[in-house]
């Protein structure tokens, strides 16, 4: 997906850098010790996986970066991409989430890695967005947890919160149906299980789903309000189990704003907004100076916006 601005932006790194950082050893060996570390979540991956996502990734951002220029060349609007930002930002962000163990191929759709204009100083910067399959992985790794659980409940559904420490009580009367259409969401629950039998609970209101859903459809929409893949899955029959992943985002939210497991806070799509380096585990020196970095870079691009996404 290109993003398209309504203005030219300065070119601040070139095809052959970005090709260069992707067939680099010595970052591509950072990378694999820092998937191997296990600061923030067990590990997941051989060196082998490593260089095979990353690769991946390369490859996309390369792919990405050449069709935004080939779209400016032809005066069809400005489209953002990795060519107008520096590449040492590029690199903190991978560098980060590697620690997370998070998988970089984009297929998997674990993190993003996007472009987004500063508001105030009209810099150009990385954007850091976990997906919701991403913030399932990373929970299910964490030492001490035994699992998360996300879903929606509806009119003919029973369900109480009982606070942010027990289990909610629910009960399902229908499994299928029009009595599970969108407009008869009552709200959502997120549960993560703790392997010692506590848990962390968090609800959240149908109102505020459907909103969510209304921001989330529209990225996918053209300028003239035309849905722009009919295959998305916000506008078929799935659209069921995208109601469940916006539950599971604002429960990992909820989880890195109310508990110390991940030093992240997030935004409303997940993207990175801030890290709390006091809270880091800091035998890892690597990791605390990544983490250092990476959090004076989100500060220098924390008013970013993209405007006028387009396919």
């Amino acid at each position: 997906m290109n993003l398209i601005v309504n203005q030219k932006m300065p070119v601040r790194t070139d095809l052959a850098d970005i090709q260069s950082l992707f067939t680099s050893a010595e970052f591509k060996s950072q990378l694999i010790k820092a998937y191997s570390s296990n600061v923030v979540a067990r590990p997941m991956f051989q060196a082998d996986d490593v260089e095979t996502m990353f690769i991946n990734l390369g490859r996309h951002i390369f792919r990405e970066a050449k069709n935004a220029m080939q779209t400016n060349s032809q005066n069809r609007g400005y489209a953002l991409s990795m060519v107008n930002v520096p590449l040492e930002d590029l690199k903190r962000s991978i560098m980060a989430m590697a620690y997370y163990g998070l998988d970089l191929t984009p297929e998997r759709q674990h993190v993003y890695f996007q472009p987004v204009i500063n508001d105030i100083t009209q810099i150009v910067g990385v954007s850091t967005i976990l997906g919701v399959k991403g913030m399932s992985n990373l929970m299910s790794r964490v030492d001490g947890v035994r699992g998360v659980e996300a879903r929606c409940f509806y009119k003919t559904d029973s369900f109480v919160f009982n606070g942010n420490f027990e289990k909610p009580t629910f009960s399902r009367s229908v499994f299928s149906g029009a009595q599970r259409d969108e407009e008869n969401i009552e709200g959502g629950y997120f549960l993560m299980h703790y392997v010692d039998g506590s848990v962390f609970c968090s609800d959240i209101s149908g109102d505020r789903l459907r909103e969510m859903a209304t921001d989330a459809r529209m990225r996918y929409l053209g300028h003239d309000g035309s849905i722009d893949d009919e295959t998305n899955p916000w506008f078929n029959s799935h659209k069921e189990v995208m109601f469940d992943h916006l539950v599971m985002r604002h429960g990992f939210r909820q989880v890195c704003d109310k508990t110390n497991l991940f030093a992240l806070s997030l935004g409303e799509r997940g993207d990175v907004l801030s890290v709390d380096v006091d809270a880091t585990d800091d035998t890892d020196d690597g990791f605390s100076e990544t983490m250092r970095e990476f959090s004076k870079a989100l500060a220098q691009q924390s008013q970013g916006a993209t405007v006028n996404v387009s396919a």
